[in-house]
């Protein structure tokens, strides 16, 4: 072969033989996640309350904010949650409290409940009721 000149060999791949583990299909639960541009940890915020209904117009003698739990911080949950509520003629708020709307989270909803039992009217002539909007949101 003269100098400077170089021959190709043609050769073939060498076989390999490869061991397939079975593969089984795995199904992964959803989880509602929430992305945000900023650096910084949400932190709670104090939940928003409305009232509305005919308890509108009655004087809140005590009222207390619900509580975030620890874990809906730790997670970012939010929701809304809606209760119709009644208050008897002494100002006390009735147990037969209905959630009207969930916020999709049984430990939100049951810290507005828990918050609004606590709460006192102005006594009055009548039992009257009233729909109680809280929203859990954190900034």
């Amino acid at each position: 072969m003269p100098a400077g000149k170089i021959k190709l060999v043609e050769t073939s791949e060498p076989e390999v033989e490869e061991e397939v583990a079975s593969i089984r299909e795995v199904t992964v639960p959803k989880r509602k996640i929430s992305l945000s541009t900023s650096k910084s940890k949400k932190t709670e915020s104090k939940p928003l309350i409305s009232l509305s209904g005919p308890l509108a117009k009655r004087k809140i003698v005590k009222k207390y904010s619900p509580r975030y739990p620890a874990w809906a911080l730790r997670e970012g949950a939010e929701g809304t949650v809606s209760l119709k509520f009644w208050v008897s003629t002494d100002g006390h708020v009735k147990s037969n409290i209905v959630i009207l709307k969930s916020s999709g989270y049984p430990e939100l909803d049951r810290a507005a409940i828990n918050a609004l039992k606590m709460w006192i009217f102005e006594p009055g002539s009548k039992e009257e009721w009233g729909i109680l909007t809280v929203i859990f949101q954190l900034i």
